[in-house]
């Protein structure tokens, strides 16, 4: 029960979905899938830098 509540979170799935802002979720049906994912997300600090600078300056819904 827990797990799917913290999808719920993530997924802001009380938002409507044209006033979502700032949210993901990414389903893995392996752990390959899922490292392949990781790596292409964090793998160049200066872009996570970027996405997170950019993300802050987005207004909070």
């Amino acid at each position: 029960m827990r797990s799917i509540q913290i999808y719920n979170a993530v997924t802001k799935d009380k938002v409507r979905a044209a006033e979502k802002v700032g949210h993901w979720a990414q389903e893995f049906y392996d752990l390959p899938g899922l490292q392949r994912f990781i790596e292409g997300q964090f793998s160049d600090p200066a872009k996570v830098k970027r996405t997170i600078d950019y993300m802050n300056k987005l207004p909070v819904v």
